[in-house]
């Protein structure tokens, strides 16, 4: 696994001042009072404005590791030395099986340059990285601006389809065809950098303010389906098509039931997770995950990745959902199927019939956060009795099952935050991997599952399809256009909280609104309240 310079760089600055951890606490709620200050990290493990700057500063003047000199790829939990995904139950593409594990990513093209290149993430969200005006490339996929020249990324934008090049570097599509031009990488919609006129035109939906269809990492945290990606791990859909020996390839379309997380979306009802929310700081809005387990219809690569298909938890409905392989690239991604009783390896008594297991998604009428959209899938929630209300709105306003008579403490297994005591996250176990409820918020460097289990200011860093990210630092403010910073001075970065993060009147939300627990706005008096918005 590969160790990029800059996480590299922020683990190794900043857990040397995290000493004490994550309390989960915010001014203003009942999580106590957290000094957000512009000292550095707070108490609560969020990072101050002035000291995340110098860390990501700092982090770039240390050297890259040999294996991807100069290079920052798409961050993922692997990357981290946390690799989760390889506990437990047998991926799909297991063992003996040919073709790439389910559990492993795609590792990026590899990328030839010098130690201690400028490089930075442009995502404001977390996920898709590129190199800045200046840092060694191998290919424009490589870029911010998506134009590599001379092995650096150019200030000017790449050339788009059809015009006249004179390498491939110059292409926002990377391929300088014989007869001298670019040559498009998708010849039904508009990769990242090519110049557009209409969102229509591109592959991700998205014309920004040059008139060049977007990058990846400005619409989302993963590559949409037909846009440009170097690796399985760039893209929502888990599957970058990559021909043999070239640089750069296009997000694969897969045959989903819903549309899963990290995808362009318009209203909820059509995402697996039923909510459709805004990306960063109020950027496009993309199907939001969900925490914890997966829901039906979103992506896996292992059983135990969706909501019932860890047979071992003793929670309701506990083995009735496997992780079904995509019919065409099964040995790479899956999706997490419906409740089947024969899925259930030894008649385990949590799962007698196909109800629908703990923390999946439930049929519920006008969703708060959803304007009054009914989610349309069952409601026979497993383990349900007769007048409990067993489909309830998790923190973020998605409805999900939940019929455990008492909250589950520190330490307890879960399928989501919901059934948590005290609001805590449900997180996967470093050793084993199964999702347990953790006693506090997720600090620098620790498992997450969503941004909303890290603490204030962070994100939670996941390669699409996996169960496990990790919390990471987000870049500096200034996302490059073209490749280039901003101009001017760089302000520190404020501290906000990301979706699904605890926020109060003192701390704010990132481009959301901060809302109590009836999804109305936070007042003084209110306790936690969450990051959200309403459709």
């Amino acid at each position: 696994m590969k160790l990029t310079t800059l996480r590299l760089g922020v683990y190794l600055v900043t857990t040397m001042l995290v000493t004490s951890g994550c309390d989960d606490k915010v001014s203003g709620t009942s999580r106590g009072d957290a000094d957000v200050s512009e000292a550095g990290l707070s108490a609560d493990g969020s990072v101050s404005g002035t000291d995340l700057a110098s860390i990501l500063v700092d982090a770039r003047d240390i050297a890259p590791t040999e294996d991807a000199p100069g290079t920052v790829p798409a961050l993922d939990a692997a990357d981290a030395a946390l690799d989760l995904s390889m506990v437990a139950d047998t991926p799909l593409g297991g063992p003996g099986e040919a073709g790439p594990s389910l559990a492993v990513d795609a590792e990026p093209a590899e990328v030839a340059g010098e130690a201690g290149s400028d490089v930075l993430p442009s995502s404001p969200d977390g996920g898709l990285a590129c190199g800045l005006a200046g840092a060694t490339c191998a290919s424009a996929a490589d870029c911010c601006g998506l134009a590599c020249l001379s092995g650096l990324c150019a200030a000017t934008a790449c050339l788009s389809d059809g015009m006249v090049c004179a390498a491939g570097g110059e292409c926002c599509g990377t391929v300088c065809g014989a007869g001298g031009t670019c040559v498009p990488l998708n010849p039904t919609c508009k990769t990242a950098g090519n110049a557009c006129l209409t969102g229509a035109e591109c592959c991700n939906g998205t014309c920004d303010a040059n008139h060049q269809c977007a990058s990846p990492g400005q619409v989302s945290y993963c590559a949409q389906a037909g846009d440009i990606c170097r690796g399985d791990g760039e893209c929502c859909t888990g599957v970058c098509n990559l021909a043999a020996g070239s640089v750069a390839g296009t997000c694969a379309t897969l045959s989903t039931s819903c549309q899963i997380d990290g995808t362009l979306c318009n209203g909820c009802g059509s995402c697996c997770s039923h909510f459709c929310g805004p990306f960063g700081s109020g950027g496009p809005d993309i199907c939001q995950p969900a925490s914890g387990c997966h829901v039906q219809g979103d992506l896996c690569r292992r059983d135990s990745d969706c909501c019932g298909g860890d047979a071992s938890s003793g929670l309701p409905g506990a083995g009735l959902i496997k992780c079904e392989p995509d019919p065409t690239y099964g040995s790479r991604i899956g999706t997490c199927g419906g409740p089947q009783a024969s899925n259930c390896p030894n008649g385990e008594p949590t799962c007698k019939n196909s109800c629908n297991p703990e923390g999946n998604v439930c049929h519920f009428k006008e969703t708060a956060v959803c304007a009054g959209d009914i989610t349309n899938v069952r409601n026979n929630c497993c383990a349900c009795v007769p007048d409990k209300e067993c489909c309830q709105l998790d923190a973020t306003g998605i409805p999900r099952c939940n019929t455990l008579d008492a909250c589950v403490p520190a330490g307890g297994n879960c399928s989501f935050s919901g059934e948590c005591c005290d609001h805590q996250p449900c997180l996967p176990d470093p050793v084993t991997g199964k999702l347990t409820c953790g006693s506090t918020c997720v600090p620098l460097g620790g498992a997450c599952t969503t941004n909303g289990d890290c603490c204030v200011g962070m994100l939670c860093d996941v390669t699409p399809g996996a169960l496990a990210g990790v919390c990471v630092i987000p870049p500096p403010p200034g996302t490059p256009d073209a490749g280039v910073p901003d101009s001017g001075p760089e302000d520190a970065p404020p501290i906000c909280a990301y979706f699904g993060q605890a926020c109060s009147v003192d701390v704010p939300c990132c481009g959301t609104t901060c809302m109590n627990a009836d999804f109305a706005e936070c007042t003084a008096t209110d306790t936690d309240c969450v990051c959200n918005t309403v459709e």
